[in-house]
């Protein structure tokens, strides 16, 4: 185990708005990997602040989530691809059940002097949260939690939408029309420390608990506002942003 770290480990779906939620953090000063953060003002860096997607560690997708999804026999590009039925989602979600407590345990024993290095480097600013979001997370949580006993882990949730025509293809899963039920059973039925839902994104109230939970400075509705108008959020109810 890696007793010394205490990331925030961000799950949510394929197309439920967690590269949005990263940006937002990252706005409110989180810090996602040195691999991003060394790019945030570069508008041809992959970290650049305003990007609209992505907003994932580098290294921690490529260096530690990629070899362990694949070793458990799960195809890390295909598992976040929108466009599969709700057949696939059930499938990889008893893949990941039956892999037993030992066998994660047996591949962190194996790899901890390189998870460490790996977790060092991409992580040498701690004194804000810190941590990596990745939809895949909820593959590994039980080796996340094993690993790093401290982590906390935050979920953002994306609600089902009502009106279908306007959802782009990465939000497909999360049409009325579409039967999702293994979709959101997969990324969303997982115990965590804080859940938020995307759609809340210009409640004050809701933001501020989120920040709260993070230890970062609450804000105002004028400050939230003029964060939204920023990072580009496209579902405000507050009015045209």
């Amino acid at each position: 185990m890696i007793d010394n770290l205490e990331p925030i480990i961000i799950c949510g779906a394929p197309g439920g708005g967690t590269s949005y939620f990263t940006k937002f953090l990252r706005r409110c000063n989180f810090y996602a990997g040195k691999s991003i953060e060394e790019g945030r003002g570069d508008v041809k860096h992959i970290g650049w602040l305003g990007a609209r997607k992505w907003h994932e560690s580098i290294n921690i997708s490529k260096m530690v989530t990629k070899p362990i999804v694949e070793s458990i026999g799960i195809d890390h590009n295909k598992v976040v691809d929108p466009h599969y039925d709700t057949r696939y989602y059930a499938a990889v979600k008893k893949l990941i059940n039956n892999v037993s407590p030992s066998t994660w345990q047996a591949t962190i024993d194996e790899n901890i002097d390189n998870l460490k290095i790996i977790f060092d480097n991409e992580f040498p600013v701690r004194n804000v949260a810190y941590g990596w979001k990745d939809p895949r997370n909820v593959y590994l949580l039980p080796f996340w939690r094993m690993l790093f006993p401290k982590a906390r882990i935050l979920t953002v949730e994306r609600r089902i939408n009502p009106n279908p025509t306007r959802m782009g293809t990465e939000g497909v899963n999360f049409s009325k029309d579409t039967d999702n039920e293994d979709f959101r059973e997969l990324f969303y039925s997982h115990y965590d420390d804080f859940r938020f839902q995307f759609e809340e994104f210009d409640n004050v109230h809701e933001v501020n608990d989120l920040l709260s939970f993070l230890n970062f400075e609450t804000i105002t509705q004028a400050e939230l506002k003029a964060v939204l108008k920023d990072t580009k959020f496209q579902y405000s109810k507050i009015g045209k942003i």
